[in-house]
């Protein structure tokens, strides 16, 4: 009896470590995520501040744009800042707008992606450097969204994450 005891557990032991290590993927896809999104939003504030440097050493003009939410307490800001105004430009913009350029314009990835980037950036009102600048960072949530729906992943969770944490920053920076 001792000597099927060792082998018993040796044999459980090797099945245990042969098996499909679900949680190792899912650690692979969620850190894979992280680093799109940690990516995103370094590259989005810094082509904004880069931008913003280039027209004020051109112009002198400062491309600070004037907050629609100022006007509402810290706590409504944050809210409709950080998590309604996102998730509604995502379905609203992305989602729609990528449906639209692909199905029924027939654009291809890249003219979707632009077109629909400029779309958001001049949903916000602004004109000017302010409107360019948004338009830059359309076209980066807009990039997210088509890799997230090109690899069959959860592209409006990813476009509203970066989006609502982007706008959680700025909105930390403002107060």
């Amino acid at each position: 009896m001792s000597t099927t005891y060792p082998r018993l557990s040796q044999q459980v032991i090797e099945r245990w470590l042969a098996r499909p290590f679900s949680a190792e993927s899912w650690a692979i896809a969620m850190g894979t995520r992280v680093v799109m999104l940690a990516a995103f939003i370094c590259l989005s504030l810094s082509s904004q501040i880069a931008f913003s440097n280039i027209i004020f050493a051109l112009t002198g003009e400062r491309t600070v744009a004037h907050h629609p939410l100022a006007e509402y307490s810290a706590a409504r800001q944050l809210l409709g800042g950080s998590i309604l105004a996102p998730l509604l430009e995502t379905l609203l913009v992305q989602v729609i707008g990528i449906y639209v350029f692909r199905k029924i314009v027939r654009a291809n990835w890249t003219i979707s992606c632009v077109a629909v980037g400029c779309i958001f950036g001049a949903m916000h009102g602004y004109i000017d450097s302010a409107l360019v600048k948004l338009s830059i960072t359309g076209i980066f949530l807009t990039a997210l969204y088509v890799i997230e729906k090109r690899k069959e992943g959860r592209p409006i969770m990813m476009t509203f994450a970066a989006h609502s944490i982007y706008n959680t920053i700025l909105w930390l920076a403002r107060n």
